[in-house]
């Protein structure tokens, strides 16, 4: 299985989540990845399950780029960190 870091907008209504979302879909669809996705704009909430993006739940791990008001909004410390835990 291959391994895939995406770090952009997800799990929110933009057009960048959007396209995001649309080719994830088509990663995850193929067999071949084990997707993390560092998200730009998420809050971190946890996905309800009647959300659009329940399909996620088990699929593909989220964490939020970083937390409103946090002075590093794209958090890059997170994605170095876990670039470093491979």
């Amino acid at each position: 299985m291959k391994k895939l870091l995406w770090y952009s907008d997800f799990l929110v209504p933009t057009g960048f989540g959007n396209v995001a979302e649309e080719l994830i879909d088509r990663l995850l669809a193929t067999g071949e990845y084990e997707i993390d996705v560092v998200a730009i704009n998420y809050n971190g909430d946890p996905i309800k399950l009647d959300s659009p993006y329940a399909k996620y739940i088990d699929k593909v791990h989220v964490y939020p780029a970083a937390s409103y008001g946090d002075a590093d909004i794209w958090n890059m410390g997170k994605v170095l960190g876990l670039l470093a835990t491979g």
